[in-house]
Order: C-alpha cells, then sequence, then structure tokens
C-alpha cells in the first residue's frame, strides 16, 4: 500500500485523509491550524464541515493507524509519501479571480524541506485553480513533479463521491510520453483505490490546462442544468395545464444528446461552495481573455434574475415572508451561496420584511398571523410547519402529499405549487 501525505484537511482534504486510510493506505496529515490537529487526533471533526458518518469514520481511521496528523511539515516529510495532495483553499479575490497563495506557500515550503536523492515524491494539487495556473504559477515553484488532481465532489457528500466518481481528472505538463513517472505513480495508487470499488472509474489523462478548464466547466455545466431546469419552472407556472416535473422527466429518455436529468429539475437556484464562485472566476478569465461570449456572466446574472422572481412571487401578497430552509442541500447544515439567502435578501430590497425557519440551524419563527412561506429546503418537515390560517405556501420543489395540500385547504390556507400552471 501507499504512503500519501494531504497538506490541508479541511472540508476536502480530512474526508478524503480518512476514506484513504480506510483503504489501507498510510496517510500523513499536516495543516496549518494546530488547533484543527488537536481536534481531530482526539476524533472530532470540524462541525462547520457537514458529512454523514465523520466522526466514526475518523476514529476508525486513528485506531487503525493509518491517520497520523503530523505537527509540522518536517515530520510529514520524515515518512517520505510517495503522493504529496495539497487541498488547501483558493477563496475569491474581489475581482473573482482565485487567490492561489496557499498553494504556492505549500509548494515553497515543501521545495524548502531537506533533499534526499532517493526521495522524489509527486506533488498533486486538487485544489480548484484557474486555467493556466499550473504551468505560469506553480510549476516554477518546485523541483517535484506536478500533477492537477482536482475531485468531482459535494459537500456533505465528500466520501461517497470520493469512493464513486464518475471519473478521475490527472493532468500532467506533458502526455506525450505514455511512460512518465508521474502518471505511473498516480494509476497505480488510483488503481488500488478502486480495487474493491464494483466499478472502477476510468482514469483521464491529460495536459494541466485541459485538465484546469475540465474541472471549471464541468460545475459551469452544473449550473447551466439549473438555470434550465428553473427556466421551464417559470414557464410552467405562467402556462396552464404545464407541470415542470413531467417535462424534465422526459429528459431522462434523451441519453443521446442531454446526459442525465441531475440537477435539471425546478427549484431554487444554484448555490454551495464551488459552483457560483467557479462561474464567477471564469467570467472574470474570459473578460482577461476578451472572450466574444461570456457564458458565465449570463450564467450568474440568470440566477439573481430568477431568484428576483421568486422574491417577487412572495412580495406581491404584500404580507410578512417566511423562508423556511436557511440551508441549501437537504440533509445537511450547508449555507454557503444558498438561494434561500439570495430570495431574501432580494425580497428585502424590494421593501419585504422575511423571516427564516430552520430547525437544523437552531432558527425558531413560528407567528400566528397569517404570512407568506417559501418551502425552500427539499424535505418532509416543511409539510408538518404549523402554518397559521389566512397564510399563502409556496411549495418550490413540488413535494407537498395530497394529504399535506389538504391540511393546508383545511385551515384556511392557500397552496400554490411553483411550476404548474393552474
Amino acid at each position: 500500500m501507499s504512503r500519501i501525505a494531504m497538506i490541508g484537511v479541511g472540508k476536502l482534504g480530512l474526508p478524503v485523509s480518512v476514506t484513504i486510510a480506510l483503504k489501507g493506505h498510510k496517510v500523513f496529515a499536516y495543516d496549518a491550524d494546530e488547533s484543527k490537529l488537536e481536534r481531530y487526533r482526539a476524533g472530532i471533526p470540524d462541525t462547520g464541515s457537514y458529512e454523514p458518518n465523520l466522526r466514526g469514520q475518523l476514529r476508525e481511521a486513528l485506531s487503525s493507524g493509518n491517520l497520523m496528523f503530523c505537527d509540522s511539515l518536517e515530520q510529514m516529510w520524515r515518512n517520505m509519501p510517495s503522493i504529496i495532495f495539497i487541498a488547501v483553499p483558493t477563496p475569491s479575490k474581489p475581482d473573482n479571480s482565485f487567490d492561489n497563495s496557499y498553494v504556492k506557500q505549500a509548494l515553497t515550503d515543501i521545495d524548502s524541506l531537506p533533499r534526499d536523492d532517493g526521495y522524489f515524491p509527486t506533488i498533486a494539487i486538487i485544489s480548484t485553480v484557474l486555467p493556466m495556473s499550473m504551468r505560469n504559477e506553480f510549476a516554477t515553484l518546485t523541483r517535484y513533479p506536478l500533477v492537477y488532481n482536482p475531485f468531482f465532489i459535494a459537500m456533505s457528500t465528500v466520501i461517497e463521491d470520493y469512493r464513486k466518481p464518475e471519473f478521475v481528472l490527472l493532468g500532467y505538463e506533458y502526455v506525450d510520453s505514455l511512460t512518465n513517472r508521474e502518471r505511473n505513480i498516480m494509476t497505480d495508487f488510483y488503481k488500488e483505490i478502486y480495487a474493491d470499488e464494483a466499478l472502477e472509474p476510468p482514469l483521464l489523462h491529460m495536459t494541466w490546462e485541459e485538465a484546469e478548464i475540465c474541472k471549471m466547466t464541468y460545475n459551469t455545466m452544473i449550473g447551466s442544468k439549473i438555470i434550465i431546469g428553473n427556466t421551464i419552472m417559470e414557464m410552467c407556472h405562467n402556462i396552464p395545464y404545464a407541470n415542470c416535473d413531467t417535462i424534465v422527466n422526459a429528459f431522462q429518455y434523451a441519453t443521446k444528446r442531454i446526459v442525465g436529468t441531475k440537477y435539471l429539475k425546478g427549484g431554487m437556484s444554484d448555490a454551495g461552495l464551488c459552483h457560483p464562485r467557479d462561474n464567477r472566476a471564469l467570467g472574470y478569465l474570459c473578460n482577461k481573455l476578451n472572450i466574444s461570449t461570456n457564458m458565465f456572466n449570463f450564467i450568474m446574472g440568470s440566477r439573481d434574475k430568477q431568484s428576483e422572481w421568486v422574491s417577487k412571487l412572495l412580495i406581491q401578497h404584500n404580507l410578512p415572508i417566511v423562508i423556511l430552509g436557511k440551508r441549501f442541500k437537504a440533509g445537511s447544515n450547508l449555507t454557503e451561496e444558498s438561494g434561500s439567502i439570495l430570495v431574501a435578501e432580494i425580497a428585502q430590497r424590494m421593501g419585504g420584511e422575511v423571516h427564516f425557519h430552520d430547525p437544523m440551524l437552531n432558527l425558531v419563527y413560528l407567528p400566528s398571523e397569517p404570512h407568506v412561506f417559501l418551502a425552500a429546503i427539499d424535505e418532509d418537515w416543511t409539510m408538518s410547519y404549523p402554518y397559521p390560517e389566512g397564510s399563502i405556501v409556496y411549495d418550490v420543489w413540488r413535494r407537498f402529499t395530497p394529504e399535506a395540500i389538504e391540511n393546508l385547504k383545511r385551515i384556511g390556507a392557500t397552496y400554490i405549487a411553483v411550476g404548474k400552471g393552474k
């Protein structure tokens, strides 16, 4: 089994380190935040990084002896890992480009460690970066071979997404040689990782630039599907006898031209740590490169416009507004770039009074007078919320059962399924 290092053990690095360790590999993890490492050694993951069963899996990895949290890069280095993964943040800058300083610092720190002619690790960057970052910013900072190996994961399902990816993306300086050392090392590692999975994912080998573009535009394609799904929802809401679910469900059969229906569903706007910021960053890049058509800015503008449309639905009734669910992802505690927050901000700018009710976040708002409600989170409890008589309930996910709808009618509340024309 391989000896692996992980620099940066936050929302991405920690669950991936745990997964690799549970696969039998030795993992030496390091983070500049010493208090974080102390919590992890005690088997306590960050509460802000929601991941089902992570606490139990972390403790299992620790007890196996395969996961060690190192006090320093030097301690990590002395264990001579064959692959050093870098999973540090690349936060957005005011101009929407990414701040690569943490990646650069990690590479510089690695290169300053004592050189041993018998030890020559491969460095794999998994942090999200803009195209041209690898060649123009990172390559000159290290003597060791660099691979760009971004993951296609979502917060709260990192472990599951890493264990069962659609494909593994591996970017190199050049791909004309089929025998380059880092390609062989990464291939062997992933064949070990997925050896006991029912279906081994394809390993896609390409240049740094191709991998950078692939990672970023993958997220943009997801945002595009959400925009299309919400466009269909808005159309169907205004056209009699039209149900947006009927339409998008038809696309599951369009496997030749439209692959899969995931994300193609009317609902709240695209959200999370990755998709919106990646679209903004690519919009920045298109402006910088003077690209004729900037679809990324269009996607983000459409996201705002569609959220504004939802806000207008709520505002028109001249009642206080309650948004059920401040989070954007069912079963998680995630609120980053939440569509609920965006709708609330727009409605407030329009003069609306807006409140949140979200039990998972300990946000409680239980009015006794009529309000306008937006069931913004795709969870069952929205159907059993104690709606006051005379209220108006917008179901943006169209999840309310006939029984729940009938209960609303009995108390004199109005139910409106967003995306179903009357």
